[in-house]
């Protein structure tokens, strides 16, 4: 079963001066064994939905449901955490074991697993890191370091879900790579995962399918070539398209009969059409 929003909305401060509607009446099935990419200008509720999915906030109203689990029900939310992890978009906010040993031993304990220290290097090599960390402090790290070793200490848990806030910010451009083929591994092997970022072309390149949050509303959701066409047909405030939709855009407001694309090897041949006069 997946994760499922009925008419969820998700009020801040409510009835106060200060009251805020962060998400208004949604409603939302995130497919399993996918990867979908939430986006949306700043302030249009995305960090509140991801943490609506593994219970760190409850709906004002409606329900989040998790195979079949309600958030709200405090019975549940052990259940749903070990279902779904959550990596913040600011990894400090999560680590805080002496060593990367204990950081990466301490969640699958919470669960009754016991992790090994190879099989702990074996966790950090899927981020890119070697054994050699194991006995280092977290907050000696980087930040793309610490941004890996969340991603690590969750992986060891086994999640059904993962969600991920900016999953490569702080990389540098392998660390990137290292993240997206991890990525897209767990999605072959039937890992539902979901993330929030900013980078349009990693969104393109990652995500099967895609939500677009504008002002606590779903703006467009579907699959990725469907959302970026109804995006170069609507304009939102602070949410631009990926570089390849870009083109093609430019393209087609210059009268070529170009089809949308969502990867470079696609545009470049959209492009050399064009060039040959073959539109």
């Amino acid at each position: 079963m997946p994760i499922t929003l009925n008419e969820v909305t998700f009020v801040y401060n409510p009835g106060t001066p200060m009251e805020v509607i962060a998400l208004n009446n949604i409603n939302l099935n995130f497919n399993e064994g996918i990867i979908t990419g939430i986006i949306g200008p700043t302030g249009s509720g995305k960090s509140t939905l991801l943490m609506l999915l593994n219970g760190l906030l409850t709906p004002t109203r409606g329900n989040v449901v998790v195979d079949g689990l309600i958030t709200s029900k405090k019975g549940n939310l052990k259940a749903i955490r070990q279902k779904v992890q959550l990596i913040f978009q600011y990894p400090e906010h999560q680590l805080f074991a002496e060593t990367v040993f204990d950081e990466l031993t301490f969640g699958p304990k919470n669960f009754g697993r016991e992790i090994t220290e190879e099989q702990a290097a074996e966790l950090l090599r899927q981020v890119g890191l070697d054994e050699s960390y194991l006995k280092r402090s977290p907050f000696e790290l980087s930040g793309g370091e610490k941004r890996r070793l969340a991603i690590a200490s969750v992986l060891g848990i086994s999640p059904k879900y993962l969600i991920l806030d900016e999953p490569a910010a702080a990389l540098d451009p392998a660390g990137k790579e290292t993240i997206y083929r991890l990525l897209l591994s767990l999605k072959k092997q039937g890992v539902t995962v979901i993330i929030v970022s900013h980078n349009m072309d990693e969104v393109a390149y990652l995500c099967d399918q895609i939500v677009v949050l504008d002002r606590g509303r779903i703006a467009a959701f579907g699959e990725k070539i469907e959302v970026f066409h109804k995006l170069m047909e609507k304009n939102i405030p602070g949410l631009s398209l990926p570089v390849y939709a870009q083109v093609i855009k430019l393209l087609q407001s210059r009268g070529h009969k170009v089809k949308m694309t969502i990867s470079l090897e696609e545009t470049v041949g959209e492009i050399v059409r064009v060039v040959r006069g073959n539109d």
